[in-house]
């Protein structure tokens, strides 16, 4: 792994990782990690994928990881949610540059939100995974929406969003053992309570950004090409996707539209799948997918 600055949307250097120690490299793959981590929590899963044949690159997102600059200024920007878009469309022609592959692209949570509206606006991908997922334009997504608005101008845009983390990632909690709502894995979870890049709370302007920007995720989806391939990955016990039912919502949207994709639900798996217990069974799962 080598560490590699990119510079994204408005000229902002992100800080990226590339495992590119692949003798006959398959393809690309452009990992999107999710909210309040960062990229090299997908370490393990990258160096599995080079084995496969496969280059990986992973960025910390803006607002995340050392792309944020310090652990204090997470989450800050006006348009978050759309500029992480942009950065990754930009990461994307970047390595279809560096390396003459397909490019196949997995987003993680909220990376798997911003990679639905990626294929939207990008058609450099060959194949992508949505990990953690769900169909976002729900009754949540407008509350969380409404709620953030509303806050930016009554608490203020740059104050920490306590009440939105609260309902959201605070109820997602109680509902499992020690609140690990991410994995079985306990270790897992412990080392990510521990990570001074993990868990950081943002503010009411990137929920704000993320909720409005997430909800328009399906308005333009005549954009999308038709021969992508699609796998939509996810236990149905991740609070995140309903528990299943927003996960196929989601699936039921792209299939309407004669998109090839495939719908995984692992039983009892929580929010990361990556990181469950029997993670080898996903990883293996994910090379069958690419090597289809």
């Amino acid at each position: 792994m080598k560490r590699m600055e990119v510079i994204g949307f408005k000229g902002d250097p992100l800080v990226g990782y590339i495992y590119s120690s692949v003798k006959e490299p398959k393809a690309v793959v452009q990992i999107i990690h999710g909210m309040q981590e960062h990229g090299k929590r997908y370490d393990h899963f990258a160096k599995y994928l080079n084995k496969k044949g496969y280059i990986v690159f992973v960025s910390d997102l803006r607002a995340h990881g050392e792309s944020a600059g310090s652990v204090e200024l997470q989450g800050h920007g006006e348009d978050v949610f759309m500029e992480t878009v942009n950065d990754q469309i930009i990461i994307s022609n970047t390595l279809k540059q560096m390396f003459d592959l397909p490019l196949y692209v997995l987003g993680h949570s909220f990376g798997s939100f911003v990679t639905q509206n990626y294929i939207t606006q990008c058609n450099l991908a060959e194949k992508v995974i949505l990990s953690g997922s769900a169909y976002t334009k729900n009754i949540g997504f407008k509350f969380g929406n409404l709620l953030a608005k509303i806050n930016c101008v009554l608490v203020g845009k740059n104050k920490t969003a306590k009440l939105i983390e609260k309902v959201s990632f605070g109820s997602y909690g109680k509902k499992f053992p020690n609140g690990n709502w991410l994995t079985h894995d306990d270790e897992v979870f412990n080392k990510y309570v521990l990570d001074p890049y993990c868990g950081r709370p943002f503010p009411y302007s990137f929920y704000r950004s993320f909720f409005g920007g997430a909800l328009a995720n399906y308005k333009n989806l005549e954009n999308i090409k038709k021969d992508i391939k699609m796998l939509i990955l996810s236990g149905d016990a991740d609070p995140v996707g309903g528990n299943g039912k927003l996960v196929s919502k989601l699936y039921d949207v792209y299939n309407k539209c004669g998109l090839d994709v495939t719908c995984k639900l692992y039983p009892g798996g929580r929010h990361e799948m990556l990181n469950e217990t029997y993670k080898q069974e996903v990883y293996d799962y994910i090379v069958e997918f690419f090597e289809k």
